[in-house]
């Protein structure tokens, strides 16, 4: 009897594990307003934020807020014009600011982005001023279109934290180990 109540509790541990999820937002900007070429009419930025985990509601980052040495509150991001694509895998890529705020239901509603290379860049808008796409292009080309794009929730893959599973495995060899002095007794 003991042995079960020693496997049954080992199993029900199993659902009690700490889980780190990865959060992707996805970025949909309008198409452009203006647009010199090579950048079209019907080009947007389009683009994608990643965090360690999603953000709270009502809550947010300003990246950098110290310039010193800022802490990246995200693991990832890419976003491109239609032309260019600046991402955190590019070693020539920038971040001038990257903050991002919450509303009640979670949704990013208030941003200020700002991308872009030792040429050229994104910058996206949305806060209490301003609602912009605005693109600076390499070879002194522009784009821009009016209006907040949209920033949603793509994708959250949960991943168990090592030390999670060792401390699993040590329980468990515990138990195992209990319940064979149990049964030799």
């Amino acid at each position: 009897m003991r042995l079960r109540s020693l496997m049954l509790l080992s199993g029900l541990s199993l659902l009690t594990l700490p889980i780190m999820a990865d959060a992707t937002y996805i970025y949909t900007g309008n198409t452009f307003l203006r647009a010199d070429s090579p950048y079209t009419t019907n080009d947007s930025v389009t683009g994608s934020l990643t965090l360690p985990t999603p953000l709270a509601p009502n809550s947010g980052f300003d990246y950098p807020l110290n310039w010193s040495s800022p802490a990246l509150p995200f693991t990832s991001f890419s976003f491109s014009d239609g032309v260019g694509t600046y991402s955190s895998t590019n070693p020539n890529a920038e971040v001038g600011r990257i903050d991002v705020f919450t509303n009640a239901s979670g949704n990013i509603f208030f941003w200020t982005i700002s991308v872009g290379d030792n040429i050229a860049g994104i910058q996206l808008l949305n806060n209490n001023e301003l609602s912009e796409d605005y693109v600076n292009g390499a070879d002194g080309a522009i784009a821009y279109s009016t209006g907040a794009g949209t920033f949603k929730l793509a994708a959250s893959s949960s991943v168990p934290e090592p030390s999670t599973f060792a401390l699993l495995g040590t329980g468990i060899f515990g138990l195992i180990g209990t319940a064979r002095r149990l049964t030799r007794q």
